[in-house]
């Protein structure tokens, strides 16, 4: 299984000090692959074309440069002859010691769906708790997994560490295309396949905006200082039909 570390970091920095102490990175270090651009440094003809061309909200430059990041990445992923990726930012911090080289045979065991995402983390954070969908019988690392039900997966966020199989990463590449949408809204990837799979689990934490500045995410310090537009109101009858499904979740889940 291919791995990965999202980061605009130097190679000496603190917050990769930091990163790789974890006792579930600090022994394989050499064998994650780096990916990380800055979007900042895009030219502006560059960042006018991918992030505000067409575009009712442009992203701003750190949205575009995780975006790129991310999808340079899984394009590397499907370079290679690997079934899965597992993907992490720099922030991460574990919640339990887990074996990376051991991740694979249990993702086999779990046997999900093809084309899948599963999320190691972020279910937990405060924006996604309407989550809901139904608990797998299995776990993972002891640890419930969720099979998000897709009329609320637009209440996940978070991309800062999960696994994708080959579907789910062929999927993201042509999602995205040359024109990048918000890397962590997952959501409308249903439209262009509505049959891929998303899990979520809570292995790996991410640091709260209140938390030190060294682990504090990059991305939403900036999305604090940018004006973002309100959702467009639900149509009734699919309000109602969420209302109630997350009733029948909550009772019988």
């Amino acid at each position: 299984m291919k791995k990965y570390l999202i980061t605009i970091e130097e190679e000496n920095s603190l917050r990769l000090q930091n990163f790789f102490s974890q006792s579930s990175f600090h022994k394989i270090r050499d064998e994650f692959s780096f990916f990380g651009i800055i979007g900042n440094h895009l030219t502006v003809k560059e960042y006018f074309f991918r992030a505000v061309t067409n575009r009712l909200c442009p992203l701003t430059p750190g949205e575009l440069g995780c975006a790129l990041s991310h999808l340079s990445a899984i394009k590397d992923f499907l370079a290679s002859d690997d079934e899965y990726a597992v993907i992490f930012e720099d922030d991460v911090t574990e919640v339990l010691p887990v074996d990376l080289n051991q991740l694979e045979h249990y993702i086999h065991e779990l046997n999900l769906e093809q084309g899948f995402l599963l999320s190691l983390g972020g279910i937990q954070m405060e924006m996604c708790y309407r989550v809901r969908g139904k608990l797998l019988a299995q776990q993972l690392y002891g640890k419930n997994i969720l099979k998000i039900d897709k009329d609320f997966l637009q209440h996940l966020f978070y991309a800062y560490a999960y696994v994708i199989d080959r579907k789910m990463a062929r999927l993201l590449i042509e999602y995205h295309g040359e024109q990048p949408k918000t890397y962590d809204h997952w959501h409308p990837i249903l439209e262009k396949d509505p049959s891929v799979h998303f899990y979520g689990t809570f292995i790996f934490d991410h640091p709260k905006m209140g938390d030190d500045i060294v682990t504090k995410s990059y991305l939403e310090q900036e999305r604090l200082q940018v004006y973002k537009a309100k959702r467009p109101r639900q149509k009734f009858l699919h309000y109602m039909r969420r209302k109630i499904k997350r009733h029948m979740l909550d009772k019988f889940s």
